[in-house]
């Protein structure tokens, strides 16, 4: 796909959390979201859309590392603070996929 523009956004959360589970900015225990992508804008944008549903972002980095919030993965689809998960995506291993 030349010229796409790829962000992973909107794949570690299950549709009843997103429609339940928003709550305003500076809420206690506000859950956050993770997003991957090597563009920038992309990534504002889907910041933009947590936003307005209800929940933190935190940036992976690269799309290269979207892996660390896939299915089997101790990120996907759990209900985390901002700094729970933050912590789960620094120590997420490769092998951490396939004990899971």
């Amino acid at each position: 796909m030349p010229g796409a523009r790829i962000t992973k956004a909107f794949n570690s959360i299950k549709m009843h959390d997103l429609e339940n589970n928003g709550r305003p900015i500076g809420a206690p225990e506000r859950y956050a979201l993770p997003i991957a992508g090597d563009d920038e804008e992309g990534k504002a944008i889907a910041t933009t859309l947590y936003n307005q549903f209800g929940f933190d972002t935190v940036d992976a980095g690269p799309l290269s590392e979207g892996w660390r919030f896939e299915h089997g993965t101790p990120a996907y689809c759990v209900p985390l603070t901002k700094i729970r998960l933050e912590n789960i995506l620094a120590t997420t291993m490769h092998n951490a996929k396939l004990k899971a």
